[in-house]
């Protein structure tokens, strides 16, 4: 639980990088960014990643959402575990006492004991209820965090097509893989404007 936020930015970043790759292919226009390779002129542009990740609403707003929720679960988790670990300990100090009393007759002795294992057998049935809790909160979080990925990529390429439709470029690319790229094969901000039109349209 406690990677889950850090996880969480990965997928995000990893998740809008794949989209870049695709390959658009149609017929070359007559707009500006062309680059000569072999007998055909290629147009080509890039989107910085990180400014995506930063900026795109959709991402900043579910982030906090998902945020508050790996902080919820993880305080509601912390908060039993340590009901559970000071269960755990009066348990072994009173096994442990019950165990070194000289004084005590047998039947009362065996009293005792019947009582520490019906405690016990308590404590048990509360972790497995706690270990169970804990696998649900996971799994509902990645389930939350596939989900989010899954729409993300949805709008992510249907925006970069309807932009390509107009641009027609042959190769649209992410800063992140390339060593050096001229500013003026930059389009982020072009995707940025139609990704967060869209978000605010759908709210």
């Amino acid at each position: 639980m406690k990677n889950i936020s850090f996880v969480f930015n990965i997928i995000l970043t990893l998740a809008v990088g794949v989209l870049f790759w695709f390959h658009f292919k149609g017929n070359p226009g007559d707009a500006p960014k062309r680059i000569n390779f072999g007998d055909k002129n290629m147009k080509i542009a890039y989107v910085n990643v990180e400014k995506i990740d930063s900026n795109y609403k959709y991402i900043t707003d579910k982030r906090v959402i998902m945020e508050k929720e790996v902080e919820n679960s993880r305080n509601s988790l912390a908060t039993a575990e340590q009901s559970l670990s000071a269960q755990q300990q009066k348990l072994q100090n009173d096994a442990s006492e019950l165990e070194n009393n000289t004084t005590i007759s047998m039947a009362d002795k065996y009293s005792k004991q019947k009582e520490l294992q019906a405690r016990y057998d308590k404590f048990q049935q509360e972790y497995s209820i706690y270990q169970q809790r804990k696998e649900v909160m996971e799994k509902d979080l990645d389930a939350k965090i596939q989900e989010f990925n899954k729409n993300m990529m949805e709008s992510l390429n249907t925006n970069i097509k309807k932009y390509n439709l107009d641009q027609q470029y042959d190769y649209i690319l992410t800063k992140q893989q390339m060593l050096f790229a001229n500013d003026s094969l930059d389009i982020t901000t072009d995707i940025l404007n139609l990704l967060n039109q869209e978000y605010e349209d759908s709210k």
